[in-house]
């Protein structure tokens, strides 16, 4: 048996909901991380109704995570793209020195 693919879902809204919801009812997949750029209500709800850890840092995301996906606002693409690039520079790097010692 394959073993579940892990998700870090980013935005905790009403299209999260939703795809979470679809995520935790299937065995193919693991719902392990959800990001939130604020720790408010709503989203310490949606971390709590799926059981998975909220961060709110982006230096916190799982990077073991096999799929990372974007459910925000389109006026916050640009902000959240330029914090996963350099999430992403910084996980290549660390990689990269691990695979070197």
């Amino acid at each position: 048996m394959l073993k579940p693919s892990n998700i870090v879902i980013i935005g905790t809204g009403n299209v999260a909901y939703h795809i979470a919801a679809s995520f935790m009812a299937s065995t193919k997949t693991k719902l392990v991380q959800v990001f939130n750029h604020r720790n408010t209500k709503s989203a310490k709800a949606f971390s709590n109704t799926f059981h998975v850890p909220l961060v709110t840092n982006y230096n916190k995301l799982d990077t073991q995570a096999d799929i990372y996906i974007l459910c925000i606002k389109d006026s916050a693409l640009a902000e959240v793209a330029q914090q996963l690039a350099a999430f992403v520079l910084h996980f290549d790097r660390a990689v990269l020195e691990q695979r070197q010692v």
